[in-house]
């Protein structure tokens, strides 16, 4: 019974998104949405007085700052009604860095009437969890990114902090977070946070809302997707590969 349940739920999540988008072709709604940003407060010459492109890892680090600037450019250009943050908003999850970010989150919705819904990712709440007084966690992220999503939640699952919330035009956002606490970089869906994605996805159905799901982590392992009902979602015991790579992809629901 349970995995019917998941496997219904999946397909709702993987499918019902567009079907549903597509049954509402006199309201269109159109969104952005990024994951992976992984921003880092830090500055484009190193210690050593070089400029550097790239850190030891191929990472663009030292250029962070002015490609979150163009995003947020090219993002209020645009004409989508909505922002969506997947996840990784920065890199070391630190609350500072957090803050930060959240203040460039408050100034880009100022300056550009667009409002931003985000979730978090495993690099948000759990990277720096061997140093408990630098850490964030869920709750932590929910409180510093209140103005993204969770003032405006419909209902808030006080163990995740996944949430939901009412979009225009009949759609209602499913907001959950896949991370698991126990590991770096690993996502799961427990049969607690199943049960209230379904809570969720009944009281959409009644209150004729249609449902546009986001969150950090694959519902299906990327690297074996031949089958979608082998690996439907992963529990507590899983482990889903994290999320894609930062882009701007415009998605319109119509």
């Amino acid at each position: 019974m349970k995995k019917a349940i998941s496997i219904l739920l999946t397909l709702c999540i993987v499918f019902g998104t567009f079907s549903l988008c597509a049954a509402a072709e006199e309201a269109p709604m159109k969104v952005l949405v990024t994951s992976d940003i992984h921003w880092r407060n830090v500055g484009s010459v190193s210690s050593d007085g070089f400029f550097r492109p790239r850190d030891s890892l191929g990472q663009m680090t030292s250029l962070t700052p002015l490609i979150v600037d163009r995003f947020f450019e090219d993002a209020a250009a645009s004409d989508a009604d909505y922002v969506f943050i997947s996840g990784d908003l920065t890199d070391s999850g630190s609350p500072e860095d957090s803050r930060i970010f959240a203040g460039m989150l408050a100034d880009f919705e100022a300056e550009s009437g667009k409002q931003v819904y985000v979730i978090d990712g495993n690099h948000d709440v759990d990277m720096m969890d061997n140093v408990p007084e630098y850490a964030s966690d869920h709750v932590q992220f929910r409180e510093t990114y209140r103005q993204f999503g969770y003032d405006e939640a419909l209902a808030i699952d006080e163990a995740t902090s996944s949430y939901t919330a009412d979009l225009k035009n009949g759609y209602r956002l499913l907001a959950v977070n896949s991370n698991k606490w126990n590991g770096h970089g690993g996502g799961a869906i427990s049969d607690e946070l199943l049960a209230w994605i379904e809570t969720q996805v009944n009281a959409a159905k009644k209150d004729g809302k249609k449902i546009v799901a986001m969150m950090h982590h694959h519902i299906m392992d990327r690297r074996s997707t031949i089958s979608i009902f082998s690996t439907t979602i992963r529990r507590s015991a899983g482990n889903l590969t994290s999320g894609t790579s930062a882009s701007l992809s415009p998605v319109t629901c119509t």
